[in-house]
């Protein structure tokens, strides 16, 4: 088996599936937390998550944000963002969160990163070096790209929606009757949760085949508890 997942705001959105393509329709679950997503996905021999895994000190920045930023450089780079910094973890409001911020790297980060900031310590008080060999970060916009060939409408458009839709087609039967599951949801996941978690079995599934598709290109550093800085696609 094989799982891709995202954050979302019920929790963490899992996609499930023994191949890709995939032969049969994906499970689909909602999980409440880190943890229970990682139970979830004890049979699965590779889960992809879209979230950082291993967080660099101080002011440094992780390889693998910077060349991700190059590899959508004039595309969709808004999208991607960098890493906090571990020490920024301790806050407890966005002010806070923000003044740890300027004083590690000298400006600001986005409002979007504090946001998910809770997901960031979930994910980190889980995962360990040995649990990274099986649970891997992946970033589901470089995957569209590279998926497609060509930089992707926003996820935030209903234009978008439906390319990133024709792509998925191709590669999980009865799509459609995939996406109703989103009909059940509510406000849990929005449909962009549901598309990312399912091209997020994709990596799973190459990432134990040598695939090129990982960042940085080199060797990746391993941030202070071991964890290795590094981004599938």
């Amino acid at each position: 088996m094989f799982a891709g997942v995202d954050a979302c705001k019920g929790g963490w959105i899992v996609a499930k599936s023994a191949s890709w393509p995939c032969r049969e329709i994906p499970a689909l679950a909602i999980c409440p937390d880190f943890r229970t997503m990682l139970a979830l996905t004890a049979d699965c021999r590779r889960v992809a998550v879209d979230i950082p895994i291993g967080l660099p000190s101080g002011p440094n920045l992780r390889d693998c944000d910077i060349e991700a930023k190059k590899l959508l450089s004039g595309h969709n780079t808004s999208a991607l963002f960098y890493a906090p910094p571990r020490e920024a973890l301790s806050a407890d409001s966005p002010r806070e969160f923000q003044r740890l911020h300027r004083k590690l790297r000298g400006t600001g980060a986005g409002l979007p990163v504090w946001g998910f900031l809770p997901k960031v310590k979930e994910a980190n008080a889980a995962m360990t070096p040995a649990l990274q060999k099986r649970v891997i970060e992946y970033h589901p916009e470089l995957t569209w790209f590279r998926t497609a060939g060509e930089n992707l409408e926003s996820k935030h458009t209903a234009e978008g929606i439906a390319e990133r839709k024709k792509l998925l087609r191709k590669l999980v039967p009865d799509l459609e009757r995939v996406l109703l599951w989103k009909d059940f949801l509510g406000r849990a996941a929005a449909h962009d949760d549901l598309l990312d978690a399912l091209i997020g079995i994709g990596v799973a599934k190459n990432s134990l085949r040598h695939s090129p598709y990982r960042l940085p290109e080199g060797k990746a550093e391993t941030d202070r508890t071991g964890l290795r800085m590094e981004i599938w696609y």
